[in-house]
């Protein structure tokens, strides 16, 4: 048997985190047991159904590296099929046409509240033999069923607390769970990877399967991404749109990595990369209990991947979140002086962003100090800058061997502690007090450039 995976997005928002998670597990089953990973667009609802959410469902998808082995299936130009299959259900007694209205509905809902029994249409309209209003699907009315779930278990449920669900509504236009069982069953799709808020749906789809004499998938159900709070991860806990961490400097690999491990593990690996993850990946290491999100630790695991970059793949990340911060393009040279620091600035950067924001002390408008740190270059401090760079002029040898040595001499010569000269020299150079090593920052800059800056100051 081929597994056939799918993520099926509704175009109604953007891509949020719990269904790129989701949509990732299903990317490496197929992946990891030479299957195919589908993608079906659920745009049933034109009403909500936005173009804009559609861009960013692709490109989120494909940002993860999440590609799909066709072209994506769109569940609004299979509306004719949904209501053939509801037809022959109706024809083959296992379907009725139910008059009631939503108030009548309502109704027997509340009353059945108030009896203390499940809230649920009561079958009125069951055997009455009516040919217009929704066709609804005859559920089992006694008797158990059981879920044989690859990550939850065996779940077994009693079939009376399942009501008569709707198939097309009054209109003929089909609902989701008939549009999903059998969009499902014409993709060939072998296993339904899904959140485990869709229990009580699996309950209602499995005897619609078997009415219809179709194979029912393996179903796997994983628990939803709760927010540090420990509720349900909502918008309150963070962006709405993977697209939005990619905007916030994030790199796709760490992404990844970290969905990975919301809710799946192998041993005490925490950085896994993407073949290590195809390789390793089964459903039976997927978690039971809901994981909770915690952006430190994704941005924790943003920085090692930041790290890992080699220099140029570094810059070509890095060079859009500079331009976009000095609202400019930057020049050659100024990127050959950022690709050449990224070993000691990535060391502090957790983002891109914080990369970009720290790279600005390289480039041709470094920022400008703080009034704090402009009360830090006194007179004295003024003169020993132009002193320094007097020295510095007469190097021959730009590099940290020989400035260190520069330095070290001019200290013990005017009676300084480091500190003295450092963050002075820190502001000249770079108009921050926090900035990098200074052995770095005057290598990084060059002999002419640092001699510049300190004659300006």
């Amino acid at each position: 048997m081929t597994v056939i995976t799918r993520i099926a997005p509704s175009p109604t928002g953007d891509l949020h985190i719990g269904t790129a998670r989701t949509a990732l597990f299903n990317w490496l089953w197929a992946r990891h047991t030479a299957g195919q990973f589908l993608i079906r667009i659920e745009d049933t609802d034109q009403k909500r159904h936005a173009d804009a959410s559609l861009k960013t469902i692709i490109d989120g998808l494909a940002w993860l590296g999440l590609t799909a082995d066709a072209a994506p299936v769109y569940q609004s130009h299979q509306q004719a099929r949904h209501v053939d299959v509801a037809e022959k259900l109706y024809q083959s007694n296992h379907a009725y046409y139910c008059t009631c209205t939503a108030d009548e509905v309502e109704a027997m809902r509340q009353q059945a509240r108030e009896s203390g029994g499940i809230p649920k249409y009561n079958g009125k309209c069951r055997e009455a033999g009516h040919t217009t209003g929704v066709l609804r699907f005859k559920m089992p009315l006694t008797g158990q069923a059981t879920l044989e779930d690859q990550v939850q278990g065996s779940i077994t449920i009693e079939n009376s607390q399942f009501d008569d669900f709707v198939l097309l509504r009054a209109d003929g236009t089909p609902t989701y769970l008939l549009a999903v069982g059998v969009d499902d069953h014409d993709m060939d799709i072998s296993h339904v990877i899904r959140g485990d808020d869709h229990i009580n749906n699996t309950f209602k789809q499995i005897p619609l399967y078997q009415a219809l004499s179709w194979n029912v998938p393996a179903f796997a159900h994983i628990p939803l991404i709760h927010g540090p709070d420990g509720h349900k991860f909502s918008k309150r806990h963070g962006a709405p749109s993977i697209l939005h961490y990619r905007d916030q400097g994030f790199l796709a690999e760490a992404v990844f990595n970290y969905l990975l491990k919301l809710g799946w593990s192998h041993g005490d690996d925490e950085i896994i990369s993407i073949d290590q993850a195809i390789h390793w990946f089964t459903l039976d290491h997927l978690n039971k209990a809901p994981a909770r999100f915690d952006l430190e630790k994704l941005r924790f695991i943003n920085a090692h991947y930041l790290r890992s970059l080699d220099l140029i793949d570094a810059m070509n990340h890095l060079k859009p979140f500079l331009e976009q911060t000095l609202n400019r393009a930057v020049t050659d040279r100024e990127s050959q002086r950022i690709q050449m620091s990224l070993p000691h600035l990535a060391q502090r950067a957790e983002t891109l962003i914080d990369l970009a924001v720290a790279a600005l002390i390289y480039t041709d408008t470094p920022p400008q100090p703080s009034a704090e740190e402009m009360a830090l270059l006194t007179a004295d401090a003024r003169q020993h800058m132009s002193n320094i760079a007097e020295k510095f002029q007469s190097v021959d040898s730009w590099n940290k061997e020989t400035l260190t040595s520069l330095i070290k001499s001019y200290l013990a010569e005017n009676a300084l502690k480091m500190p003295e000269l450092g963050k002075p020299l820190r502001i000249a150079l770079t108009g921050r007090l926090n900035a990098p090593g200074i052995y770095d920052i005057l290598e990084t800059l060059g002999q002419t450039l640092t001699c510049q800056r300190l004659y300006k100051i």
